[in-house]
């Protein structure tokens, strides 16, 4: 019998995985996507896009947070744009993707439509998480210039778990993964702007278009995922079936996706952490930041005039920190204006790439007058190696607004087993 291909693969994996239980990760992933959602859809670009699908995409469906009355699909890319806005989702460090946003957003989008319980809800979310992260080892662990990973995967990570949730056979889902397969879009030249966080919105829809369309009968040749002229050869040179394929249906590598502790890019975690660990110091003189090399290159602006630039400055972020702890955890201004000290600080700090580390590691050394501290972290919270715990999502999420009451009912097994998920308005409930 031949080898079955990633696609024939990953095809079983969403229509045949059947676990006992969906681990509890999954519950805090939806949390945390929600808190960062709801933040989200005040901003003003999120505003700009509502204001557009209300004109182009009307009906009886409010995004999260927002007031326009919108279409499922509408409402689909409103969600995922909000989640994404603020820099404060989350992330899988192995392929740099944030998998909840476009799955979750594109998951809603059915539960608008159809009488969802909490648990399918969260089976699916499993489902597409996986397909994403999955995806995304396969096209870029060995490499591909200038695509934007959520968007690229996020749009296979969607498509599948809307398969999932709308019980697809296997040649509907063939069909919805690789018509999905089809749309794929974003570059990362897109990032500095609004449309930085757009493309992950695009890959919400357009999933959840893929598995409605394949629902109603609408059919796409498998070639369009994997063929000569297909998606992944395509995207890259070299994709790593081996390292793609290890443990499908036994190992959930979705499970190391991390809940952002901090509003900024993946690059800042480990400075983020050294100075959240430092002492407080009068009239500093000199600041270094040891980073990787993708971190200098990246985070080397020191004058950003936008929080989407904002985000990766790493010069600006550690004056904003060093002036103010508190504001570590405080999503940015959309129109980023320095004040004098902010100015003064920042033109004193130095960036020095080290080759030896990674994205997530950094060494802080701070001199003043009071003297000279340096703090090492190779291990940042958020990171791979250390996500923040369970009990710090919710303290995020009651930081952003969700009330005890709701957090509970989510997170409790004993509460949410069968529950189901409902809205009014705006505002998702589970009852």
């Amino acid at each position: 019998m031949a080898k079955k291909s990633f696609f024939e693969e990953l095809v079983s994996f969403v229509t045949d995985f059947h676990p006992e239980t969906v681990p509890e990760e999954y519950r805090y992933f939806f949390l945390n996507y929600l808190a960062v959602t709801y933040s989200g859809s005040k901003e003003k670009a999120v505003s700009i896009a509502a204001k557009y699908a209300e004109n182009e995409n009307p009906g009886i469906f409010q995004p999260l947070g927002r007031k326009e009355k919108l279409s499922p699909a509408g409402c689909i890319r409103i969600d995922c744009f909000s989640s994404a806005i603020q820099a404060y989702d989350d992330i899988h460090f192995a392929t740099t993707a944030h998998p909840c946003g476009p799955v979750a957003s594109a998951l809603l989008g059915i539960a608008r439509t159809r009488a969802v319980t909490l648990n399918e809800f969260l089976e699916a979310l499993m489902v597409g998480m996986e397909a994403e992260c999955r995806t995304g080892i396969l096209l870029f662990s060995n490499g591909s210039k200038g695509w934007y990973t959520t968007s690229v995967c996020g749009l296979i990570g969607a498509a599948a778990g809307c398969a999932r949730l709308l019980e697809l056979g296997r040649q509907q889902t063939e069909n919805a993964l690789a018509l999905a397969a089809s749309y794929v879009c974003g570059n990362r030249g897109t990032h500095g702007a609004m449309a930085g966080s757009w493309m992950p919105a695009i890959a919400a829809e357009m999933g959840y278009e893929a598995a409605r369309l394949a629902s109603l009968g609408f059919t796409c040749s498998p070639s369009a995922f994997d063929g000569a002229l297909g998606m992944v050869n395509l995207v890259t040179e070299n994709p790593a079936y081996e390292q793609a394929l290890a443990g499908l249906g036994e190992i959930l590598i979705s499970r190391e996706v991390s809940c952002k502790p901090y509003p900024y890019g993946f690059i800042s975690l480990g400075v983020l952490e050294c100075l959240s660990q430092l002492k407080p110091h009068e009239d500093i003189q000199d600041v270094a930041l040891e980073v990787s090399e993708r971190a200098a290159m990246l985070g080397k602006n020191p004058y950003p005039s936008n929080m989407y630039e904002g985000f990766v400055s790493l010069p600006f972020i550690t004056a904003r920190a060093l002036l103010n702890p508190a504001r570590l955890y405080q999503p940015l201004s959309e129109v980023i204006e320095l004040s004098q000290e902010e100015k003064a600080l920042t033109a004193k700090i130095r960036i020095i790439p080290v080759s030896s580390y990674a994205d997530d590691m950094a060494k802080v050394t701070v001199s003043g007058k009071d003297g000279t501290e340096t703090i090492f972290c190779s291990e940042p919270s958020g990171s791979s190696k250390k996500p923040i715990t369970e009990e710090q999502v919710i303290h995020k999420a009651e930081a952003l607004g969700l009330s005890e009451e709701f957090i509970h009912r989510l997170t409790d097994p004993e509460i949410s087993s069968k529950n189901m998920i409902v809205f009014r308005g705006s505002e998702l409930v589970i009852e």
